[in-house]
């Protein structure tokens, strides 16, 4: 049976505005058995947001369920709401992912936000296409030179950076493993935490697998000029 026409149109309609959404701070992902999920772009939180399912009485209602659901707690919330206030809902939990991305915290670690951020500005993504994402042409441009990091990484390997390393190399393989489903946006963010953790290790690595060629590379990959970072590459 068809389910798009098992299912009340009225629901249909409801939930048509968060098929496709993304944004900066979120992304859609497998719904699995629910109707719609978003997560955190950032990959090492558990910050969501789901609808799960629906009912029809006197009118459409959704189950959501998401976290975190306010300012002073961490927990999750699920609760039936309305249809038609999903997007209270789910804008209240996006402001508080963007409060999380903003304020400073005794977790943090100063210098390599700093080296984040200072690669993160010599990015230029025009507004109509950070929420899209790679062409396979720059989806393979990327992939091989974070395959070539990956590959070589091993050999700045010291007993004092060991940890790192091996957390660069996780970071790298969740990226190459989401380089096709992800956007422009999150790639981007993506890599600069990689390289800036990559800086905090110290020069040699930095000019090895940082030098302004390869950060060419993955701003040309991002971008749409592919030729040219493919050149770069010979």
């Amino acid at each position: 049976m068809n389910k798009k026409k098992q299912t009340p149109l009225a629901v249909l309609k409801g939930l048509e505005p968060f098929i496709d959404k993304i944004g900066e701070n979120f992304v859609n992902v497998d719904s699995e058995n629910d109707l719609i999920r978003f997560a955190d772009i950032d990959t090492e939180s558990d910050f969501y947001f789901h609808i799960k399912q629906y009912k029809v009485e006197n009118q459409f209602k959704v189950l959501i369920d998401y976290k975190p659901h306010a300012e002073n707690s961490t927990d999750k919330r699920q609760l039936w709401i309305n249809g038609t206030e999903i997007n209270k809902y789910f804008e209240a939990w996006i402001k508080l992912l963007k409060s999380y991305d903003i304020v400073k915290s005794p977790f943090d670690d100063p210098i390599v936000e700093s080296f984040k951020q200072d690669y993160y500005t010599e990015f230029e993504i025009i507004d109509d296409e950070k929420d899209k994402p790679l062409k396979p042409s720059q989806i393979l441009l990327l992939d091989e030179y974070f395959e070539k990091v990956e590959q070589n990484i091993d050999k700045y390997k010291s007993e004092s950076n060991k940890e790192q390393i091996e957390e660069i190399k996780s970071d790298i393989t969740g990226l190459r493993e989401n380089l096709s489903s992800k956007t422009k946006t999150w790639i981007v963010k993506k890599v600069c935490w990689i390289w800036a953790k990559m800086t905090k290790i110290g020069p040699k690595l930095t000019k090895d697998f940082i030098d302004e060629g390869n950060k060419q590379i993955v701003k040309e990959g991002v971008k749409q000029l592919i030729e040219v970072g493919k050149n770069l590459l010979t």
